[in-house]
C-alpha cells in the first residue's frame, strides 16, 4: 500500500470511528457510566480514534519527508512547522496525545467524565484536521 493509500485509509478509518463516537455521545453521558458494554465501547472507540489520528499525522510527516518525530506530539509539531496544520491545533492534538496515553497506559487515572466533556470539541479538533490535510492534497 502507498503512503497516500494509507494516508486516505487513515481518513475514512477516522470519519468511520467519529460516527460512532458521535452516537455514542448521543446517548448521554449518565448511559455510558451505567452500561459496562457502552462504556467498554466508548472507551474503544476513543482510543482507536485517538490512535488513527496519530498514525495519520506520522504517515503526513513520512510522506512529506518532513523528519522522523520522536513523539507522537511531535508529529503534529511538525506539521504545524510546515503550515500543514496551524499551531494552536497542532496543541490541541498533542492534548490529545497525552489523553490517549493516559487511557492506554495509566487506565486508573483515565478520567471518562473528561474525555466525554470534551468530546464534542475533540471530534471538531479531528474534523478540522481532517479538512486541513483533504485542502493539502487536494483529495
Amino acid at each position: 500500500m502507498s503512503d497516500v493509500e494509507v494516508i486516505r485509509k487513515k481518513m475514512s478509518e477516522i470519519e468511520e470511528y467519529a460516527k460512532t463516537l458521535r452516537y455514542l455521545y448521543k446517548l448521554g453521558k449518565r448511559h455510558i457510566k451505567s452500561d459496562k458494554i457502552i462504556k467498554g465501547a466508548t472507551e474503544r472507540y476513543l482510543f482507536l480514534i485517538m490512535q488513527a489520528t496519530i498514525d495519520l499525522a506520522g504517515a503526513v510527516v513520512k510522506y512529506e519527508k518532513l523528519g522522523k518525530p520522536i513523539s507522537y506530539g511531535e508529529a503534529f509539531e511538525l506539521l504545524a512547522s510546515n503550515q500543514i496544520i496551524d499551531d494552536p491545533l497542532a496543541e490541541r492534538l498533542k492534548q490529545m496525545v497525552g489523553a490517549r496515553n493516559i487511557l492506554v497506559h495509566e487506565y486508573a487515572k483515565f478520567k471518562l467524565d473528561i474525555i466525554l466533556d470534551e468530546l464534542p470539541q475533540n471530534l471538531r479538533d479531528i474534523s478540522l484536521f481532517l479538512r486541513k490535510l483533504k485542502k493539502h492534497f487536494m483529495i
